[in-house]
Formats: C-alpha cells, sequence, structure tokens
C-alpha cells in the first residue's frame, strides 16, 4: 500500500511533524509506530488502512516507522511495538499498546470522530474566515465568527477561533466573555483557556502585527515581547522557535526571562505534548 496514495494516510516523518499534527486541529490523527520485524504491527496494519479508507479523511493515519524516524519515536515516549497513539487538538490524548482487535481501535476513536463530523459542515465557513484574516480583514472575520456563534452556541471550532484572533489584537476581556459562554469541558476550548491565562501576562505589550515589524531587527525586547504574542495567538512552535534564539544569542536577557518563558509554554502545553519533548531536549542540549 502506497501511504501518500491519499491524504488521510501518510508517513510521519521528522521532516512533516509539524504539519502532520496540526492537521490535529480538525480530525483526531492516529499515529501508528511500527516496524519491519514487528510481527503484530503486520497484523494490525492492514486493519488500520481499512478503517481510515473505510472512514475517508474522518482522521488522518500517520505511520511512523521507529527504526527510521527515532527522535519522533522518543518524542512520543513510545516504549513498545506497535503503539497506536491518537492526536487531537494539538494534544495527546489516547494511546494503545501492543496489538488490538478491531473493535478495541474503533473504541479508541469513537470519542473524536465526533468532533471531527460536527465541524464538517462548518468547514467552508471557517476557510473564509481564515482567507479573511490573511487579507487583513480582521473586523469582517470577527463579525461574521460572532454572527455564527448567535446562529449555533455549540460551534466550538469557531469559538476557539475567534478567541484566537481576540488574543491577537489584545482584547484579553472580551476574549474571556467569549470563552464563559462555552462549556468548561468542551476539548476545543481547553487551549484556548490556557492561552489566555498566558496572555493576561502580557497585557499591555504591542499587538502581534506590530510587534512582527518590531521583531525584525536585532534589539532583543522586541524580539522576546513578539515570541510571547505568538504565544497568545496559538503559533506555539514558531514562539518555541524564537524563545529558544533568543535565550542562545543573549542568556542574561530580563533574568533568563527566555528559558523561563519555555518552561511555562511546556507548562501550558503539557509533559505529554510532542512540542514539550522536542523543545525540552533542544534547550537541554545548550545547558549542558
Amino acid at each position: 500500500m502506497n501511504a501518500a496514495a491519499v491524504d488521510y494516510i501518510v508517513d510521519l516523518t521528522e521532516a512533516n511533524f509539524a504539519e502532520v499534527v496540526g492537521r490535529s486541529r480538525q480530525v483526531p490523527v492516529l499515529v501508528d509506530f511500527w516496524a519491519d520485524w514487528c510481527a503484530p504491527c503486520r497484523q494490525i496494519g492492514p486493519v488500520l488502512e481499512k478503517l481510515a479508507h473505510e472512514m475517508k479523511g474522518r482522521f488522518v493515519l500517520a505511520k511512523v516507522n521507529a527504526d527510521h524516524e527515532p527522535l519522533v519515536t522518543q518524542q512520543f515516549g513510545v516504549r513498545g511495538l506497535p503503539t497506536l497513539k491518537v492526536v487531537f487538538q494539538g494534544q495527546l490524548a489516547g494511546e494503545l499498546v501492543g496489538a488490538h482487535p478491531e473493535a478495541a481501535i474503533r473504541k479508541l476513536l469513537e470519542p473524536f470522530l465526533g468532533a471531527a463530523v460536527e465541524e464538517e459542515p462548518a468547514a467552508g465557513f471557517h476557510d473564509q474566515v481564515l482567507a479573511a484574516l490573511q487579507d487583513g480583514r480582521i473586523e469582517d472575520a470577527v463579525a461574521a465568527l460572532r454572527a455564527q456563534l448567535e446562529a449555533d452556541k455549540d460551534d466550538h471550532r469557531s469559538r476557539a477561533l475567534l478567541v484566537d484572533i481576540l488574543l491577537q489584537e489584545g482584547a484579553l476581556d472580551e476574549a474571556e466573555v467569549v470563552l464563559a459562554a462555552g462549556p468548561a469541558t468542551a476539548a476545543e476550548l481547553k487551549r484556548p483557556r490556557a492561552l489566555l491565562a498566558f496572555a493576561r501576562r502580557t497585557a499591555g505589550l504591542p499587538s502581534l502585527r506590530e510587534l512582527e515589524v518590531a521583531a525584525r531587527g536585532s534589539e532583543t525586547e522586541p524580539r522576546f515581547h513578539y515570541a510571547l504574542r505568538l504565544v497568545t495567538a496559538n503559533r506555539i512552535e514558531e514562539a518555541l522557535e524564537l524563545l529558544l534564539e533568543i535565550f542562545r544569542a543573549d542568556r542574561q536577557y530580563g533574568e533568563d526571562a527566555a528559558r523561563k518563558t519555555l518552561l511555562d509554554v511546556f507548562d501550558l502545553l503539557g509533559r505529554d505534548d510532542p512540542l514539550t519533548a522536542r523543545y525540552r531536549r533542544r534547550l537541554a542540549s545548550f545547558l549542558y
């Protein structure tokens, strides 16, 4: 089976890691860690591909050859093969270790498939909102999202997207009101709530767009402030990369502010997030 034949079965590598994990914002990503020598892996491999074809994009099957991709395997904390891990909304959300029957794999995916299906009818709408943002029509995007939430208060993807925009604009109080109208148990709103708490620390800084220009220079402070704004804009990996650059170039800035903020972002992501594992290791390489 050629994994590239369809876009919902992919080979996950270190090179495309961010892209594949990013797809978990729309649908669950089932990561299959396997190896050529692993007989149980060969048993469940066809079952996984059968489910992927049956569901036609309701989840992404991301296959990782553990022998060829040791860094990715370590980032996910894999201890044995085969291992299945579910990534949803950018976070690890479930796993199975060992060869399990099809029914167990379906049960693993089931809680996340419903959320993905609910998002499908609004997919075109969200594409239009994102297009408006890319064109700089922020007010239009905000108005469209507010109207959508008036019509469907349970559209948590729209709520999360609206919060992202408000955080980018520094409108923290508005973001808090929008989040308060959503249920505390909604998985899509977990990250926005954590981002809002982080953003409270950055109140008073210029907007993301203003800092993006200032950060093009060589001065550390605007680059550090831009990294903080990137976090609140949910552009976490960009923020981690910039904070790591600042730490490497100017460890004394702000009484070790870059390193301390990296640790804060790790806490925001959670210990099991693949980005946490990757950037903790890179930070440690500079420290030791």
